[in-house]
């Protein structure tokens, strides 16, 4: 199973999620929606900037109930290089750890042979536990328990370094864990991968009979994509997949994508109460209600804008060794546009801007960089853009050499040579007055000293 194919389907995802990583996320902190949320952990962010909208506990470690299964999808689809050919078969103790529980299936029963689309869309739409166990089994060589450890090893591979998997299915334990963050970024690498937008965004799913069951119907569980399921009372349109889970312990969960008018966002939501204040399983999926309401407060609040035009003057800088020209204009490299609340103008962005403290001297060359400007909002960096030359500036040759020989005449090597050669200049009139008054003194001397002939 594991092929050629497989391999470079995983470089390929592994590639797209370092290009994820090393785009750090924005944060609007202070955009808190003014409605209520029952998740325990939320993570909302614009894909198309990579941008978190809003946060909640992002990286406390939680139950992540059945969404454990886009995970083991993961692993499948980077594995299998032909789903529609590739098999397991179910054996009897495959289903002994559900026995007597209440948990989501399929129907599957022992013996039957299934193949592994089949078994994807059994897990992600209608959150079947033994088809999670079937295919880990067989895609793990034989070996839940391997397979397991390739479910943590991609999990690491990605960055969701505060997650744990113990099983393939997602009951809770204790050693079963995700955070908010983590499921954000298991579920983005998810869709990057070939087919797996197709199966979590069915609705329905005829499946074919096996060898041992007939046909059947797979419903997908998340409500927010049915408009006849629960009287439509969860249905928005703009949603799509991505896959839904509840135990007691970890209450509602729900991670999914939705888009609109161009606009794209992932939200995770976990931990929306099992039981109400009296006890009581809750009448509404808390979870379900949140991810609605902050996608439709996102659509309506936010929306890309234009903050800087490519080409716009921006600053000024002096400009050295340019006739008849003291300062040069300086232009964004590039246009730049950021998801940002629709009461937001360009005007409501701070310009941080560097440029060389002295200026700059010619020839510049147009589009040539000078400086960087930093767009700041509420406090928080939105972006940078390169400052360039609005125009070409040649050189003046007499103002350049000018400048050479002012240049050499302030340098330190000049001022050393001269004033060494002051210094010398000095000395050697030193020693001359030096020199004359010996000899002028000898001559007087010699003329004082008696017995010398008068003449």
């Amino acid at each position: 199973m594991k092929k050629s194919r497989a391999t470079i389907r995983r470089i390929t995802a592994a590639l797209t999620v370092l290009v994820l990583l090393l785009l750090p996320l924005r944060t609007y902190a202070e955009y808190t929606p003014s409605f209520s949320l029952t998740s325990e952990g939320i993570y909302l962010v614009n894909t198309d900037s990579d941008t978190v909208i809003y946060s909640k506990n992002a990286n406390e470690r939680m139950a992540p109930a059945s969404l454990t299964k886009v995970m083991t999808a993961i692993v499948i689809l980077e594995n299998v290089d032909d789903l529609d050919n590739v098999t397991a078969t179910a054996e009897q103790w495959m289903f002994d750890e559900f026995y007597g529980l209440n948990i989501s299936n399929a129907g599957i029963v022992t013996g039957e042979t299934l193949t592994m689309r089949q078994l994807l869309y059994c897990m992600l739409l209608q959150s079947a536990n033994e088809a999670a166990v079937v295919a880990a089994y067989e895609v793990g060589n034989k070996s839940v328990d391997h397979f397991i450890d390739m479910m943590n090893e991609t999990a690491r591979r990605i960055g969701a370094v505060n997650t744990h998997f113990v099983n393939p299915h997602g009951l809770d334990d204790p050693d079963h864990y995700t955070t908010p963050c983590d499921m954000y970024l298991i579920a983005r690498y998810a869709s990057e991968l070939p087919g797996f937008m197709n199966i979590v965004s069915t609705t329905v799913y005829y499946m074919e009979e096996t060898n041992m069951v007939g046909a059947r119907t797979l419903v997908n569980t998340n409500r927010l994509m049915s408009t006849t399921l629960s009287d439509g009372y969860y249905y928005y349109a703009p949603v799509n997949g991505i896959k839904t889970g509840t135990t007691p312990d970890a209450g509602y969960c729900v991670v999914t994508t939705a888009s609109l008018n161009g606009m794209n966002y992932l939200c995770v939501c976990i931990g929306s109460p099992y039981y109400d204040e009296n006890g009581q399983v809750n009448q509404y999926n808390g979870a379900f209600l949140d991810t609605k309401a902050l996608y439709q407060w996102a659509f309506s609040t936010f929306s890309v804008k234009e903050l800087l035009s490519k080409g716009d003057p921006v600053d000024e800088i002096k400009l050295k060794l340019a006739w008849e020209k003291d300062y040069l204009l300086l232009v964004p490299e590039r246009s730049f546009s950021a998801l940002v609340p629709n009461d937001i103008s360009a005007d409501s962005v701070q310009r941080v801007i560097k440029l060389p403290e002295d200026g700059i001297s010619a020839p510049v060359e147009k589009g040539q960089v000078i400086g960087s400007m930093k767009l700041i909002l509420a406090g928080e960096q939105i972006g940078e853009v390169n400052l360039v030359a609005s125009e070409s500036v040649e050189r003046s040759e007499w103002l350049f050499f000018l400048d050479e020989l002012k240049t050499f005449f302030t340098s330190a090597p000049f001022w050393l040579c001269f004033g060494a050669f002051v210094l010398a200049l000095f000395s050697y009139i030193a020693y001359m007055i030096v020199r004359n008054r010996r000899v002028l003194g000898s001559v007087k001397y010699r003329r004082k000293k008696p017995g010398l002939p008068k003449r």
